[in-house]
């Protein structure tokens, strides 16, 4: 079930990742919950790499990634709010 539920995991950050590129911006986005969460994912992955449960380790890094996206994206959009404009 752990597994299961590790491999779809990722599809959570989607809507997010998709509302940051929407609206551009990132200031009510809650950095402590994302390092936060960075933090127990590697914790997690670490776990898991250490009891060689290389499935779980598959979709926990998948989850890592896409958690790590939203991150740069925050980064991004709160020095660039709005994005970069294109031509100038």
């Amino acid at each position: 079930m752990v597994v299961g539920v590790g491999f779809v995991g990722w599809l959570i950050f989607l809507p997010q990742i998709k509302l940051l590129f929407k609206n551009k911006e990132a200031q009510s986005i809650s950095l402590g919950l994302i390092w936060g969460s960075l933090g127990m994912q590697a914790t997690i992955l670490t776990h898991t790499i250490l009891k060689k449960d290389w499935p779980l380790v598959f979709a926990i890094t998948m989850n890592y990634i896409c958690l790590i996206v939203v991150l740069i994206l925050i980064y991004y959009y709160r020095k660039y709010p709005g994005g970069r404009k294109r031509g100038l």
